[in-house]
């Protein structure tokens, strides 16, 4: 249970950094690109749902286990699926008015 209750807390932190990026991004990006925050904040805002199921999941099995506590000790999760990667380049408006990874 430990290094669930440790990937618990690993997904907490990974959430913060997500809406630290987010929150860089507005700071930066909102009010000079505001169609390339929209695509720049996908990533983040997916990772932040994905991060926020699991961690639903987790207590509805911790919820089920109390209610049924003839439960199976070890049948608890023993992992989340963390961390999807994504790319956090910035995307910039080229001179030409086209989109460059920067």
């Amino acid at each position: 249970m430990s290094a669930v209750a440790d990937q618990l807390g690993q997904a907490i932190e990974q959430m913060g950094r997500m809406q630290r990026i987010l929150e860089s991004y507005r700071n930066e990006i909102l009010t000079k690109h505001p169609r390339n925050f929209t695509l720049l904040a996908e990533g983040p805002l997916e990772q932040l749902r994905q991060l926020q199921k699991q961690i639903d999941e987790y207590i509805q099995h911790l919820h089920a286990r109390e209610l049924s506590p003839a439960a199976d000790p070890q049948s608890a999760p023993r992992c989340f699926p963390l961390f999807t990667r994504y790319d956090t380049s910035i995307v910039e408006e080229a001179p030409d008015g086209g989109r460059r990874s920067g």
